[in-house]
């Protein structure tokens, strides 16, 4: 999780490139590791006010995946289909869990030990 304040990481998990970053609320976010206007990898972005930015024509998208910020456009113009897959994830134990599916069939398991920090190196 502290890894994400240096800006966006990419990873893959099962087979599915993801890009992680923390939004403006200091949330970690997750989405596909692709832009959807040039299939640019938005891990090699920013972020800029908790939007990841695009490297390639800088378009902006919040942790949702809607498209916040097109260079040529204003906000009132940019397109509701503009926008990237993303997937439900959350901090915890210092780590930053993502699931593929909109919906969890379960929770992050409870793991009392990580919590104590006489077991903690």
């Amino acid at each position: 999780m502290a890894d994400l304040q240096d800006g966006p990481k990419s990873f893959t998990l099962m087979n599915q490139p993801l890009v992680v970053w923390l939004d403006g609320q200091g949330n970690p976010a997750a989405a596909e590791d692709r832009c959807c206007h040039r299939s640019a990898q938005l891990s090699k972005g920013i972020v800029v006010d908790g939007h990841i930015r695009c490297p390639y024509h800088g378009w902006e998208f919040d942790s949702m995946g809607a498209c916040k910020k097109v260079p040529q456009l204003t906000e009132d113009f940019i397109p509701h289909t503009y926008k990237v897959s993303t997937f439900p994830c959350q901090a915890r134990y210092g780590y930053v869990w993502v699931s593929l599916s909109l919906e969890p069939f379960t929770g992050i398991p409870d793991i009392p030990e990580a919590e104590d920090p006489q077991l903690r190196c």
